[in-house]
């Protein structure tokens, strides 16, 4: 199989639990999530990669997870009667916001689609020493002190004729071994997987699950190690680290980081190449659409863009000025027509819009914004059980929030995609919160641009209201995003108009982007 393959293993000993992974891929932007507790969900802290998934993690609990994937990829229907949970993983988010033990999980997956059905392993660890390995439907409690999952079927196997290197390796050395760090640390040691060719093992992690610590290595350099307490990490507030900032002087992977960016870059230009002369457009430094949506969608950019509104009322913006801003109700939506400064994919943009998500969609799908045509797909904003992702063509072209807006509160939104620094960054209120670099496949749809509708699901799908959109050829400053979010101090203009920069704000962006950065 190719080298997405990861192992998870536990062992529960006098009191103790630990568990340990060995994440294996080609990605290089692996980072950490953390996420406070909030009423009713326990904090989480995740590892991964915020355009592709969490790919494990552990709760406040002690309740740990991880997933390996499965060759080839099977398609197993599942019962009738399962409930789906929205999002890329939805029903493992719920899990660990729910749940304290493997048992708590096991209901819950009884209960639900298992999203990843046929495609990969699923391994949960609690404190206790509970643990379990969920294959499609299927459940395989621990019968022994340890638990191995890795990339095989349980289910095509006969028990104790392993398949796979690194289940053997990790089986023999866990068998007569006492559970410490150290013993799991030398287990990591032999199942890891070389970097060759671009691809093995990025990451590595021990959870101590009672006492709530993570020993974390990088590029498989097990002499130096990140620790970290869980609760102290939740404590200091949500966010994303990006995990070569805990290694700073690791040369392994600063090595990694620039192999695995030029031949990002080297396949996006060949597949922009592909697309052909791109369509031209005459335009200052200002958006190419902006919409102020107070009650219609005329356009005040330099094309007359103006939309389309179907079964949309107009209601009030996050001022409280009646009429302003325009409110979705799950039906209708606006329609902007085509127009070559709406392709956006294949070269810079900036999008800036106020959001207001309303509670009664926040537990599905919600497209806020698409550009599609025959069901291909240019760029897609959206919602999925709250939390704002972004895809294009691509098939793991993805930005995932790993966090929830909150219902019925405005939001300033921006994504921001600058080809010369080759980075994709979200920003919620005028802040940062993702950055990755460019991962989509460009394309150009030809189809209109909608608002609170999909042109691939051919309906309106968004509750709640927005306000001023404006779209970008170019990528705009931070300093430029935080005044249109009203959190800088620059003036944010009139609503639906341009910001006004200073010059000097102006000067620092014309720089900035002549040295494929952004401020």
């Amino acid at each position: 199989p190719p080298v997405s393959a990861c192992t998870f293993f536990m062992k529960t000993q006098d009191g103790q639990t630990l568990a340990g992974n060995s994440e294996d891929y080609y990605e290089a932007d692996t980072c950490a999530v953390f996420l406070p507790p909030t009423k009713g969900k326990y904090g989480r802290v995740y590892f991964g990669w915020t355009h592709v998934w969490m790919q494990g993690g552990i709760n406040d609990q002690g309740l740990a997870y991880d997933i390996m994937a499965l060759w080839p990829k099977e398609h197993v229907r599942p019962p009738e009667g399962r409930k789906r949970v929205p999002g890329r993983l939805g029903v493992i988010r719920k899990i660990m916001e729910e749940c304290a033990t493997v048992e708590e999980a096991l209901k819950v997956m009884s209960a639900h689609v298992n999203p990843l059905a046929g495609n990969a392993n699923l391994m949960l660890v609690d404190a206790a020493g509970g643990s379990a390995i969920v294959e499609g439907y299927t459940v395989y409690r621990r019968k022994g002190p340890f638990q191995i999952c890795t990339n095989f079927r349980w289910a095509k196997v006969a028990r104790g004729k392993w398949p796979c290197r690194r289940y053997r390796a990790a089986d023999a050395r866990l068998k007569d071994a006492k559970v410490t760090v150290k013993v799991f640390r030398d287990v990591l040691r032999a199942v890891h997987q070389p970097l060759k060719k671009g691809r093995g093992t990025l990451y590595s992690n021990i959870y101590d699950l009672k006492n709530l610590r993570i020993y974390l290595y990088l590029m498989h350099d097990f002499k130096r190690v990140h620790i970290m307490d869980v609760k102290k990490e939740l404590a200091k507030g949500p966010r994303v680290v990006y995990l070569n900032e805990y290694f700073p002087d690791n040369p392994r992977d600063a090595q990694f980081r620039k192999r695995y960016e030029t031949a990002r870059r080297e396949a996006y230009a060949e597949a922009v190449a592909k697309l052909g002369p791109k369509r031209k457009v005459s335009t200052d430094a200002g958006p190419v659409l902006d919409l102020a949506l107070d009650g219609d969608a005329k356009d005040a950019g330099p094309h007359g863009l103006h939309g389309k509104v179907t079964g949309l009322k107009a209601c009030a913006d996050r001022r409280g000025k009646a009429g302003a801003a325009m409110a979705f109700a799950g039906a209708g939506g606006i329609e902007i027509p085509d127009h070559p400064g709406l392709d956006l994919s294949a070269g810079d943009f900036t999008i800036s819009m106020w959001l207001k998500a309303g509670a009664e969609g926040m537990a599905r799908h919600q497209v806020i914004l698409d550009k599609a045509a025959r069901g291909k797909l240019d760029y897609w904003l959206f919602l999925a059980g709250g939390r704002l992702e972004v895809r294009f063509k691509g098939k793991n072209a993805c930005l995932s929030a790993p966090g929830a807006l909150t219902a019925n509160r405005w939001y300033h939104v921006a994504l921001r995609q600058d080809v010369k620094a080759f980075r994709l960054t979200l920003f919620v209120d005028g802040r940062e919160r993702l950055m990755t670099m460019l991962h989509s496949t460009p394309a150009r749809s030809g189809g209109p641009l909608r608002l609170g509708c999909s042109g691939v699901l051919g309906k309106g799908t968004f509750y709640g209201a927005m306000d001023e959109l404006r779209i970008y050829q170019r990528p705009l400053s931070n300093a430029e995003i935080s005044a249109l979010s009203g959190t800088g101090k620059q003036r944010a203009g009139r609503p639906g108009g341009p910001g006004t920069a200073s010059k000097r704000d102006r000067t620092r962006a014309q720089r900035s982007r002549r040295n494929g950065q952004t401020e």
